[in-house]
C-alpha cells in the first residue's frame, strides 16, 4: 500500500532562539507544503540563514518544534564549499554514493556541466563552482532543498543561468525548496510563496502566493513596500 503523502513537509511550532542576548526568534511558527518552493527575504543580518541552520539541525534551538515527516535533506550554502582535492564528479558521488553514474552524468549535463567532470575546484569559475555545488545537493533527490543566497555573489549573466539551472532541476522531481534571498526578483521568478520577514524577534509581515503565472501586481507593491521599510539589524 502507497504512504500517504503529508500535507504538510516542514512545520514550525514556538520556535525560539537567541544569540548574543539578542532574541532573534520568539514563538516563531510556520507551516510549508510540500513540493512547493519558498522564497525568503528581509534586511540583512536579522536571522534568516539562521532560520535554515535551525530547520537543518545545524544549531539547536532554545525551544519549540521543527520537524519534517522526511528523512532526506539537501543543503546549497552561500559559497560553495567543494573538496579541493575531489574532481567535479568525485564531490558529487562523494555524496551520492549509491547513484548511478549515469544519474551524476545526467545532471552533469543538465547543469553544462559535463565537459568539466574530471576537473578540480580550482580550475572552474565561480558560476561553475556554484553549480556543482547545487548539483551535489540534489543529486539524492533530497524532499527537502535549503538554499542560502546561492546566487548572491555571480554577476547578472551568471545568476539568470543559475535561476533557470534551479527551475529545471527542480522540475525534475519537484522537491521541497526554501530560498533565502535578498533579491526580490529572484523570489519573483522562482517562488510559489514569498515570505518577508521583519527585524527580531523574527515576524512573518508578509506572505504571498502564486495564483497564476505571475504574482498579482498589488502584491509586488506590497512586497517592495515591506521591504524598503524594514531597518536592518546586525547579529
Amino acid at each position: 500500500m502507497n504512504r500517504k503523502e503529508p500535507s504538510l513537509l516542514l512545520t514550525i511550532e514556538n520556535l525560539s532562539f537567541s544569540r548574543n542576548q539578542k532574541q532573534i526568534f520568539q514563538q516563531f511558527h510556520l507551516q510549508i507544503s510540500p513540493h512547493t518552493v519558498t522564497c525568503i527575504l528581509g534586511p540583512s543580518g536579522i536571522g534568516k540563514t539562521t532560520l535554515l541552520k535551525l530547520i537543518a539541525n545545524l544549531i539547536p534551538p532554545d525551544a519549540g518544534l521543527i520537524s519534517f515527516p522526511i528523512d532526506s535533506l539537501g543543503y546549497v550554502f552561500q559559497e560553495p564549499r567543494l573538496l579541493p582535492s575531489l574532481t567535479v564528479f568525485e564531490n558529487i558521488a562523494w555524496v551520492g554514493e549509491a547513484v548511478a553514474e549515469e544519474r551524476i552524468d545526467q545532471l552533469l549535463e543538465i547543469a553544462g556541466l559535463y565537459h568539466a567532470k574530471t576537473h578540480y575546484p580550482h580550475q572552474l569559475s565561480g558560476g561553475m563552482r556554484q553549480r556543482v555545488s547545487l548539483v551535489r545537493a540534489m543529486v539524492n533527490q533530497p524532499a527537502l532543498l535549503l538554499m542560502d543566497e546561492p546566487f548572491q555573489s555571480l554577476d547578472i549573466h551568471l545568476k539568470q543561468e543559475m535561476l533557470q539551472l534551479v527551475h529545471t532541476l527542480w522540475l525534475d522531481y519537484q522537491p521541497t525548496v526554501i530560498l533565502v534571498t535578498h533579491d526580490l526578483n529572484e523570489a519573483l521568478y522562482l517562488g510559489q510563496r514569498i515570505l518577508i520577514l521583519s527585524n527580531g524577534p523574527i515576524q512573518i509581515v508578509g506572505d504571498f502566493t502564486r495564483h497564476s503565472a505571475t504574482f498579482h501586481k498589488d502584491d509586488c507593491l506590497k512586497m517592495k513596500e515591506l521591504l524598503s521599510s524594514s531597518i536592518p539589524l546586525k547579529i
